[in-house]
């Protein structure tokens, strides 16, 4: 009898872990109607995730989703509270809108939050699960935690925890054992630490409400391996315009959600300085600016619709186009902790790791700039680079931070199922 597997995800950019294991239960024999995609909160990122085409793959594999809920408070949204299809550059605490529209936002939300509660009960009854969830903050994971005594949580690292461990408390060993162990960030907030090279899942049995690990392990990171990368370019993005290269060098810089107003994470003033130097500088440059998932437009940020006023530059928020697709699409990605940086790597594209951005440390040594300074000089250099056709290699880094020599020539899909389940 085949086990039921739930992958509870929390951002649209979860689809993007997801989607590689899903591809592999399928490609082993498991039924699709033993495949659950779904969630248990809310998040901004899922405003418009209809359009993310991972998400449209697996519904197209008759895999099963179920964001109900979700989408009786994006239907208010859009129909109601906003009254607009589109509302990623929205930003609730600045639109004034009427007490009684607030109240019913307040109150749905209430709302929402039980129902959730009830989903997890309901999915915790029957025994033969895995849940694979992404992180295990709110109360209705708790819930799966305490009533899911004979099935198995495996929870992986979502995008880079750092920024939420720094931002909020780290309660529990679970949540501090993934700050630590990510993969590419070595950060200020942790001093001491040493990271794992590879990504880290923990096969969590938990009989009370606790976060106490009985089983952790190291894993690679299916999503950047070159058989799934090369998968997402033949069947999944194989007919989108956007692969279809300009003239002009391309250049995606990935965008910081504003985490915090100490700017430990970005610098908004040498942020903006060097978006203007590219735009002035290198007008035969295409400058992609690719906003976090989540991001609405704050006032940190309104600088972006001064910037997109250059004809050279595009702004992209939402689902329509994924990141994946950018990064193809590109000759330089630019981003300070972002994940998007191992599709660079796996896609075999120039980085540019923004250091003098954040007090964050990346792992990766790959063009990582000091001051402004020096990132006009990386970026020149590069620039010229690309005009005289020099080849890329990062296979030393993919071998590292990825996937190891020893692991190639096998189904790289079964043997990670093989090493997670």
């Amino acid at each position: 009898m085949y086990k039921k597997y739930y992958f509870l995800v929390r951002r649209s950019p979860d689809i993007d872990h997801s989607a590689p294991i899903i591809h592999a239960l399928l490609k082993k024999g498991i039924p699709c109607s033993n495949i659950t995609l779904t969630d248990l909160s809310l998040n901004h990122s899922n405003l418009n995730f209809d359009e993310n085409k991972l998400f449209q793959y697996i519904k197209k594999k008759k895999i099963n989703t179920n964001f109900l809920i979700t989408n009786i408070y994006i239907s208010f949204l859009k129909k109601i509270y906003f009254n607009e299809e589109h509302i990623n550059f929205e930003e609730f605490g600045s639109i004034k809108k009427s007490i009684f529209k607030r109240v019913m936002r307040i109150s749905l939300l209430k709302v929402i939050e039980l129902l959730f509660i009830f989903k997890a009960i309901f999915y915790s009854i029957k025994r033969n699960k895995i849940f694979i969830i992404f992180k295990d903050k709110n109360f209705p994971f708790k819930i799966i935690y305490y009533l899911s005594k004979k099935n198995h949580i495996l929870n992986l690292p979502h995008g880079f925890p750092p920024w939420d461990g720094a931002k909020d408390e780290i309660y529990g060993e679970t949540v501090h054992q993934i700050n630590l162990n990510h993969s590419l960030i070595n950060s200020t907030f942790f001093s001491g630490q040493n990271n794992f090279e590879w990504f880290y899942f923990f096969n969590i049995k938990i009989s009370k409400l606790s976060n106490k690990i009985q089983n952790k392990k190291k894993i690679f990171p299916l999503r950047y391996t070159h058989e799934w990368t090369n998968l997402l370019k033949k069947e999944i993005f194989k007919k989108n315009g956007n692969f279809i290269r300009k003239s002009e060098i391309v250049v995606t810089y990935f965008a910081q959600k504003d985490p915090s107003s100490k700017d430990e994470f970005s610098n908004f003033i040498l942020e903006k300085a060097m978006l203007l130097h590219i735009l002035k500088n290198y007008k035969e440059i295409q400058l992609n600016i690719r906003l976090h998932p989540s991001q609405l437009i704050t006032k940190k940020n309104s600088f972006i619709k001064e910037i997109s006023n250059h004809k050279n530059c595009r702004i992209y928020a939402g689902e329509k186009t994924s990141s994946f697709e950018l990064i193809n699409n590109s000759d330089i990605i630019m981003g300070t902790y972002t994940t998007a940086l191992l599709d660079a790597v796996s896609l075999n594209k120039e980085i540019i790791i923004l250091k003098h951005l954040t007090k964050i440390n990346c792992s990766l040594e790959i063009n990582k700039t000091q001051n402004h300074e020096n990132f006009k000089e990386i970026f020149d250099t590069i620039f010229k680079s690309l005009n005289e056709n020099k080849k890329i290699n990062h296979a030393q880094v993919y071998n590292r931070l990825i996937i190891p020599e020893d692991y190639k020539g096998q189904d790289i899909f079964n043997f990670y199922l093989t090493k997670i389940f």
